[in-house]
């Protein structure tokens, strides 16, 4: 069995995967939805595992209110039956890599294979200034998210990919177009936008996460949340 113990802590999403130990998987959704903010929820909601965040762009001050906001109404709500469990409390640790090379990178994640058991990187945007968004076919690209999978498989642990996509606000349907992009290397595509993008986010927002690419067949591709974003939450 290579099942992993890791979870995205969502219902809707984790009664129909369970991601194995190899996994590449990839968060993507516009710049300004600050898609660490998902990433680091779903850390909090994972209780059974010790998870490690990469941050290569968020300043390290950024990093620590935001975590704050969330550690402070997830102690609040313990308990609530809207969250759907008792008390979240996820352990991880967050290391602070300025700008690094692919290989160093790499290198610092096969080090730290031993103390967690799954990785988030922020950006691999902008772990190389030619690189582009996920879901571009740029061979320098192509080539990373190869060594980062075979990472995935030489560890044995989970990688978990937070990058963006990019679109004009007035054609956001024309998305869809970028779904058809395989990407090779990759085992889960999820997407987390607004449905209203004018939306200023200042109050609670339904949020679309998109499951666009997975392994195996499920029944339900699209899981609606609610994103308080002045306390960098969502439920």
């Amino acid at each position: 069995m290579n099942k992993s113990k890791f979870k995205f802590g969502y219902y809707p999403i984790d009664e129909q995967i369970t991601f194995d130990n190899d996994d590449l998987i990839v968060i993507a959704s516009h710049p300004e939805m600050r898609t660490e903010v998902f990433a680091l929820n779903i850390m909090k909601r994972n209780n059974d595992t010790k998870g490690c965040f990469f941050s290569l762009i968020t300043p390290q001050k950024k990093l620590e209110i935001t975590l704050s906001k969330i550690n402070k109404c997830y102690k609040l709500s313990a308990g609530l039956s809207f969250l759907g469990i008792e008390e979240l409390k996820g352990n991880f640790d967050c290391h602070y890599l300025h700008l690094p090379t692919t290989l160093e990178l790499l290198e610092t994640i096969v080090n730290l294979k031993n103390d967690y058991d799954y990785f988030v990187i922020d950006s691999l945007t902008f772990i190389d200034t030619n690189l582009k968004p996920v879901f571009s076919k740029d061979k320098n690209y192509q080539s990373l998210l190869r060594h980062l999978k075979i990472v995935a498989k030489t560890i044995n642990k989970p990688i978990i990919l937070l990058s963006s996509f990019s679109v004009e606000m007035d054609d956001y349907p024309v998305i869809l177009y970028y779904y058809g992009i395989g990407e090779e290397y990759i085992d889960y595509i999820f997407t987390f936008y607004i449905p209203d993008y004018y939306n200023l986010l200042e109050e609670d927002t339904e949020v679309i996460i998109d499951i666009v690419k997975t392994k195996t067949a499920i029944k339900e591709t699209e899981i609606s949340l609610i994103y308080d974003y002045s306390n960098c939450i969502l439920s």
